[in-house]
């Protein structure tokens, strides 16, 4: 499975409309650990608990359906601190979807999650869809490094290996909130969280 890992940091003035990093950061150097997919009965409140034993914060772009099945596991993530953000209602693939089906689904998530950011499923979206949710106020954020919790050839080592070699301060990374990538998220987040913070990072919500 092919799909591009890393964002190097000079193709943010190409790909403007959505953010892959942010500055480094003025109080020692940090990282911001994203969420796709959840909230999941079997995997949110395991990486809640690896976070707490961090005192780390994330992001979560959550899934309205997901949300609307599980509105207590998406309280829970707000009252410990981070960050609910959008990711559609059912995971819809931009350049598959008309633009009004896509503000539809958006307007659907609406109802269960409160944000002012977004993430386009599988990181694919028109520029038009992209134009209209800016225009709603959201802020669409892609991320530098997506180490591949989901990719079944992908092993948690090969993760850690990209995540050493690429992640600096102020870097986005994507990881997954679902049965599909439970099993690698298991091993790689605890490996994550002990190698960055004895490294001196912390781990921010998005600002």
């Amino acid at each position: 499975m092919w799909y591009p890992k890393y964002t190097p940091r000079f193709w943010q003035r190409f790909f403007s409309t959505m953010r892959t990093h942010y500055p480094p950061s003025a109080t020692g150097p940090c990282l911001y650990l994203t969420f796709d997919d959840g909230p999941t009965a079997e995997h949110s409140r395991w990486i809640l608990d690896q976070l707490a034993s961090y005192q780390a914060k994330a992001s979560f772009f959550c899934l309205g359906k997901n949300v609307a099945a599980l509105p207590d596991l998406a309280q829970a993530t707000l009252a410990e601190g981070h960050c609910l953000a959008m990711h559609g209602y059912a995971h819809l693939n931009g350049w598959k979807s008309s633009t009004a089906d896509y503000l539809a689904d958006l307007e659907k998530a609406e109802q269960f999650i409160q944000s002012r950011y977004f993430r386009p499923a599988y990181g694919r979206i028109r520029p038009s869809q992209a134009k209209a949710i800016r225009a709603k106020g959201y802020e669409i954020i892609a991320w530098e490094i997506i180490p591949g919790d989901f990719d079944a050839q992908r092993s948690p080592q090969q993760s850690m290996q990209l995540l050493k070699k690429k992640a600096q301060d102020g870097s986005i990374i994507v990881l997954h909130d679902s049965l599909k990538a439970g099993a690698h998220l298991r091993v790689l987040l605890p490996e994550l969280l002990a190698y960055f913070s004895a490294k001196g990072y912390s781990f921010k919500a998005l600002p």
